[in-house]
């Protein structure tokens, strides 16, 4: 089977887009050179990945299994182009990040991006503490332009994601708390203590963290988070490196709920829109952090 660039992007944003329009509106072509595009890719594949009965255009079984695989074919085919045209591109003045740090390690961030100052000093750069949904709304809005978040069950259509590891979490409460007492935590312990969850600034809660309790308090920052539960206000599942110090000075204890036989693990990944191309500084940052193990 035969394709082209261009069929795999017109195929792939008209999913995104929900319409053959939109899809040209995107790319910047005529619509008709879209349907051409994608009916001559029907022809290569030899089945039909739209069924076009219905007012907009609704991927066969088929066809969604050829999504995911050009997906994957377009995301290599930007690293090949940024590693083949990578002296030919500009360098931004400014670049965005976005990061939950409660899912990666800061010094892991750190170290790159001080290679960055040193081998592109003259781009400015702005880090944005942001959670799970920020980074999605500023990475599609074109506030950011790399994130780092954790995988979400489905993830955001328009976006090239690149896994690099898994945060590992843990039930934590007060050294003082009640639930510390128990030498076997139920759900119902849980349930019946408040717990404490990370929500964004739009008030959308992290998609990532299970909910137990009914009783829940929110916070916009894992260090009030845990400021919280030094005090015994409540229980919460916390990145395992953030609250490590708590732990081992004995301010946190971890409790291990019964239904919990297993690590709680969530997936890193480096995040970047395919609406919009990154430079040579933008490239090789994104490179940088792809290559991390998380």
């Amino acid at each position: 089977m035969s394709y082209s660039i261009e069929q795999l992007q017109a195929f792939t944003m008209t999913v995104e887009t929900g319409s053959f329009s939109g899809a040209a509106k995107q790319l910047g072509k005529a619509q008709s050179s879209i349907s051409t595009l994608i009916s001559n890719f029907e022809i290569n594949c030899g089945f039909l990945l739209f069924d076009r009965t219905k007012r907009t255009p609704q991927l066969t079984l088929a066809g969604k299994s050829i999504y995911k695989e050009a997906m994957i074919l377009l995301r290599k085919a930007d690293n090949f182009s940024a590693l083949v045209n990578g002296e030919e591109l500009p360098i931004e003045k400014k670049l965005n990040l976005a990061i939950d740090w409660g899912v990666i390690k800061y010094s892991l961030v750190i170290d790159i991006l001080c290679q960055f100052s040193i081998k592109y000093p003259s781009v400015k750069v702005e880090v944005f503490r942001s959670t799970l949904n920020d980074i999605g709304k500023l990475l599609k809005g074109g506030e950011a332009d790399i994130g780092i978040m954790s995988r979400q069950e489905y993830n955001p259509e328009g976006f090239n994601y690149n896994a690099i590891g898994n945060t590992k979490y843990v039930y934590v409460a007060g050294a003082n708390h009640s639930l510390c007492l128990l030498q076997e935590v139920m759900t119902e312990d849980l349930s019946s203590h408040r717990q404490i969850t990370i929500s964004n600034k739009l008030s959308n809660v992290r998609s990532d963290i299970p909910f137990v309790s009914g009783r829940h308090w929110y916070v916009d920052s894992y260090i009030t988070m845990i400021s919280l539960i030094k005090r015994d206000f409540g229980w919460a599942l916390v990145p395992e490196h953030l609250i490590k110090y708590e732990i081992d000075i004995g301010n946190v204890h971890i409790i291990q709920p019964a239904f919990q036989s297993t690590s709680v693990l969530s997936e890193i990944n480096i995040v970047w829109t395919r609406r919009h191309s990154l430079g040579k500084a933008g490239n090789w940052l994104k490179q940088q952090l792809c290559e991390l193990k998380g």
